[in-house]
Order: structure tokens, then C-alpha cells, then sequence
């Protein structure tokens, strides 16, 4: 699995972090996850699509009422 940084979060001498482009384009690249955090995602996108599933069941249940 491979991840792609599109956006770079720079920490601004007051805390505050701004969210901006990479400063070149060399920073927008491909980065390989190691395995452990491609198990933490993909249990994650489970989790994520088993919770909207039980909602569009919910809300059916609603309307069919």
C-alpha cells in the first residue's frame, strides 16, 4: 500500500499549524507503509464501511416505519 502527499502541515512559531503545498514538488511523493499500519487501515476502512452500513440500515428502518 502506498500513500501520496499531497499537503504539507507547516508549525508556525506560535503553535498554530497551517496546512499548505509541499515546498517542491520533490515533496509530493509516493510513501510505502510498512505492514503493520496497512492492517491498522484496513481494519480501520472495515470499521468505517460496517458503522455507514448500519446507518443507511437504520434509515431505512425510519422511512419503511
Amino acid at each position: 500500500m502506498e500513500l501520496r502527499v499531497r499537503r504539507a502541515t507547516a508549525k508556525m512559531e506560535d503553535g498554530r499549524q497551517i496546512d499548505d503545498d509541499p515546498k517542491s514538488e520533490a515533496g509530493k511523493r509516493p510513501i510505502s507503509l510498512p505492514s503493520g499500519l496497512r492492517h491498522a487501515t484496513h481494519d480501520r476502512d472495515h470499521a468505517i464501511a460496517a458503522a455507514l452500513d448500519a446507518l443507511i440500515e437504520e434509515a431505512r428502518d425510519k422511512v419503511s416505519a
